[in-house]
């Protein structure tokens, strides 16, 4: 009788540490997968490469959800999706025959875009440069953009639509920008004026 007794609490002892033993293990499995998985917010791009997609290239990409990461074989990198603001300040010949040289100030606000089809082209030209590097080749090209626009209309078009002037630069520069991955969600202009007080 004491024999079964000391086999049934020999059997429990050892079910209790087995338990113990699957307990400890699924905490180091759920520790471990924790450690290794990322959270994307829905403000920020996460590009993961490393690993060969089925699009055949080497990075996923995640905005918002979680997905673990393969260490050693892959790492994680981000690109904001927050709105930047750019400061513009040109200064060009206006069209229509006048001539006449035209100082226009604004402020746009751009970002990455979100769409699969574009951000490709961020990820290849932004990933790992500072968000300077980004703001100042969107600066860069919406001036490019206004001068071209500013050597096409005259001054009083400029002065009198500022709606026709703003879509016509947006439309001027979004082929470029869908090239660089960036969107444009507007383009604000504080202000026009000449140095020849020909607008006044």
């Amino acid at each position: 009788m004491s024999q079964l007794l000391l086999a049934q609490s020999s059997d429990a002892g050892a079910a209790v540490i087995i338990g113990m033993g699957v307990l400890l293990a699924l905490a180091a499995l759920i520790g471990l997968i924790a450690k290794f998985t990322v959270v994307g917010n829905p403000s920020e791009l996460l590009v993961i490469s490393g690993r060969r997609t089925g699009e055949n290239v080497g990075y996923r990409t995640l905005i918002g959800g979680r997905t673990v990461v393969i260490p050693i074989l892959e790492k994680v990198a981000m690109l904001s999706l927050r709105n930047m603001q750019v400061a513009l300040e040109v200064k060009a010949q206006s069209g229509g025959g006048k001539m006449v040289p035209i100082n226009v100030t604004g402020v746009a606000n751009v970002k990455v875009s979100s769409d699969p089809d574009i951000r490709g082209n961020a990820i290849e030209r932004f990933l790992g440069e500072p968000q300077q590097e980004l703001e100042r080749v969107a600066r860069e090209t919406l001036e490019g953009g206004l001068r071209a626009v500013i050597g096409k209309m005259t001054p009083e078009e400029i002065v009198e639509d500022r709606d026709k002037f703003v879509a016509t630069v947006m439309n001027e520069v979004t082929d470029d920008f869908r090239k660089l991955g960036l969107v444009i969600d507007s383009v604000n202009i504080q202000n026009v004026h000449d140095d020849e007080q020909y607008l006044e």
